[in-house]
């Protein structure tokens, strides 16, 4: 594995830029985006490099696939499965059509953006500050999707999802503490598997 490679990659998509490319008349003007990755894996990213920067550009969510074990839950994820693949690729163009069609609530969505991102970041650090507007970003995103009628999911429980989501990431934000988080990752094992651990 290229671990520069792959610091540059997640520098790029966060900047919003890709890489500049040369061409006879000089170099050519690239692009700018905004967008999300979603990358799993069994080590995270910023395993992969001790550059601080990388830190404060990935929402770090560890832990365990499944909670529970067992032939009923194997036919239970199967079934999920199938369902997802049936219904792949239509929430994402149902979700640009909505955000196109209500462009007078924009401005709205930026202030509540702000507002979430504010109330996320509980202490002052640099990191936890960036990360808070990435995560306020998936909070706005998750009620807009129940907006839409596309997530039919209870607002108590997007907002229990969300929590959760963000205290691990909390947590892992420490990661430059690699003691403290081989240590909270040892704790999350245990609390799943207590049926298997002999003390």
């Amino acid at each position: 594995k290229d671990t520069d490679e792959l610091s540059s990659v997640v520098y790029s998509l966060c900047n919003g830029q890709g890489r500049g490319r040369g061409t006879i008349t000089g170099t050519a003007r690239d692009k700018n985006f905004k967008t999300i990755i979603i990358s799993t894996g069994e080590d995270s990213i910023t395993d992969f490099s001790q550059a601080g920067g990388i830190m404060a550009r990935v929402l770090q969510v560890s832990g365990p696939m499944f909670t529970k074990s067992g032939k009923e839950f194997g036919f239970q994820i199967a079934e999920n499965m199938e369902m997802i693949l049936d219904n792949y690729g239509f929430a994402g163009p149902l979700f640009v059509s909505y955000l196109m069609e209500n462009e007078d609530k924009w401005h709205q969505w930026c202030v509540d953006h702000r507002e979430r991102a504010k109330k996320f970041t509980t202490r002052n650090e640099n990191i936890l500050m960036r990360l808070a507007n990435s995560m306020s970003v998936l909070s706005i995103c998750a009620d807009l999707l129940r907006d839409a009628g596309i997530l039919d999911v209870p607002a108590e429980k997007v907002d229990e999802a969300i929590k959760s989501i963000w205290e691990k990431c909390r947590g892992n934000a420490d990661g430059s503490d690699r003691e403290k988080s081989a240590l909270y990752a040892v704790c999350q094992y245990l609390e799943v598997n207590q049926d298997r651990v002999l003390v």
